[in-house]
């Protein structure tokens, strides 16, 4: 088995391309534990192209944060789910520019959807840097399905799209965890 697809015992992993969009799709990376507490969605920094392989490889990524922890969410018991670049932004600028666009919401609501085709336990977006602010939108936008959102190393400045702080978190009807200066109220993870 390629060591990029070796997990601990009793979880499989498998890539997945759920469409979205017409002639649009999602790759997905889905690590599964046999009996998932929760989904934890993944949504790297950086301009988020992944270029997730069909065999699961990445093309750029692998070293962020969130995807080189992926087998210790998997080891507490959570389905991990790494979202990549849509079909359409397979190259530069990947999610550049992207990331606060009705089709950005539109694409991660289809991917909740499949998750909820897969599963029951409850599905958490977590974004790290760049990801907080896909994560942040999304939820701003439509929050169905969505248990929850982690945020770590928050976009707390951006000159070219809003930063987390200046989206309406305050809105949010679910629970939120991260490291950003909003006064809504937070809250640990799986309490």
């Amino acid at each position: 088995m390629p060591s990029y697809f070796r997990c601990f015992a009793d979880v499989s992993s498998r890539v997945m391309d759920v469409p979205t969009r017409t002639n649009v799709s999602e790759r997905l990376l889905v690590l599964t534990p046999k009996t998932p507490k929760a989904v934890v969605v993944l949504f790297a920094g950086g301009h988020g192209g992944l270029q997730l392989s069909t065999e699961g490889k990445f093309g750029w990524g692998e070293g962020n944060f969130l995807m080189r922890t992926r087998e210790l969410f998997t080891q507490a018991g959570l389905m991990v789910v790494i979202v990549d670049a849509p079909s359409d932004r397979q190259r530069e600028p990947y999610l550049n520019g992207f990331r606060q666009t009705k089709e950005h919401v539109q694409d991660i609501s289809s991917v909740v959807a499949w998750i909820q085709t897969q599963t029951t336990a409850p599905i958490w977006l977590v974004g790290t840097s760049r990801g907080t602010q896909s994560v942040a939108y999304i939820v701003t936008e439509n929050s169905n399905g969505i248990h929850g959102i982690v945020l770590t190393s928050s976009i707390l400045y951006d000159a070219k799209s809003d930063a987390v702080t200046e989206m309406k978190l305050e809105k949010l009807t679910i629970a939120c965890f991260g490291d950003t200066s909003s006064k809504r109220r937070l809250f640990t993870l799986f309490v």
